[in-house]
């Protein structure tokens, strides 16, 4: 989830030259903590979809117990 959330809002065309020696596309200011927190979200979003798609059976997971 967070290599999906990491490009939202990333502007790569008004940049200019770096002076200070960073590379030339990394974003200027990334909003970290606010991409983190949109990653769990959106996790535990998907989490609670697959969870409900194994409760209601329409995605049954495999007996793996070894044969007694």
């Amino acid at each position: 989830m967070l290599f999906a959330v990491l490009p939202i809002g990333m502007n790569q065309q008004a940049q200019e030259k770096p002076t200070d020696g960073s590379q030339w596309g990394a974003p200027a200011n990334p909003h970290l903590k606010k991409k983190f927190i949109t990653t769990t979200w959106v996790a535990a979003i998907v989490w609670l979809v697959i969870l409900l798609l194994v409760f209601i059976g329409w995605m049954p997971l495999p007996n793996l117990a070894p044969p007694v």
